[in-house]
């Protein structure tokens, strides 16, 4: 996958962050190398651009992504990825308008992006459609914003003790 490294150096060989973040130059490096190696390859210029929304460098991403959009025969999902890298990178500067669009333009092209345990570029879209475009300043849940109340009104400390309830037979 295109984290495979990051997630191999936190999870399997669980190095410390610190660690993890004096590699991120590098991968950054290797990325950037990868994609003017294999222009043509939507693959490499998608994970670049993933690597640049994980950074905040939306302008960055957002080049990439239509740079992958440009490259002609692109499946699905390679098309379904980049478009909502698009929206991603647009909701990153804050454009919530242009997050719309891409998610709208995603949305009509019907794309068969549903998968067995992969993500579904196009399902995202018609949900995150239902909460930026149709209702964007609705609390679904209806919670309140603020209550006063405390999840914990005050710190006990347990007591426990060495007897227990005698069990009765039924």
């Amino acid at each position: 996958t295109a984290y495979g490294s990051r997630l191999y150096a936190t999870y399997i060989d669980l190095l410390p962050e610190s660690t993890i973040e004096k590699l991120a130059p590098r991968e950054l490096a290797c990325r950037r190398e990868l994609a003017a190696l294999n222009p043509g390859n939507a693959d490499m210029r998608i994970a670049l651009a993933d690597l640049y929304i994980q950074r905040g460098e939306a302008a960055k991403a957002d080049a990439e992504y239509a740079a992958a959009l440009a490259i002609p025969n692109l499946s699905d999902m390679r098309q379904g990825l980049a478009l909502v890298g698009r929206a991603s990178a647009a909701l990153l500067r804050k454009d919530r308008a242009g997050a719309v669009k891409f998610l709208e333009e995603l949305a009509s092209r019907n794309l068969n992006t549903a998968g067995r345990g992969s993500i579904d570029p196009a399902g995202q879209a018609k949900t995150a459609l239902r909460f930026l475009k149709e209702a964007p300043d609705l609390d679904h849940m209806k919670l309140p914003w603020y209550t006063g109340g405390k999840v914990f009104p005050k710190a006990r400390q347990a007591a426990y003790s060495g007897t227990f309830v005698p069990l009765k037979a039924a």
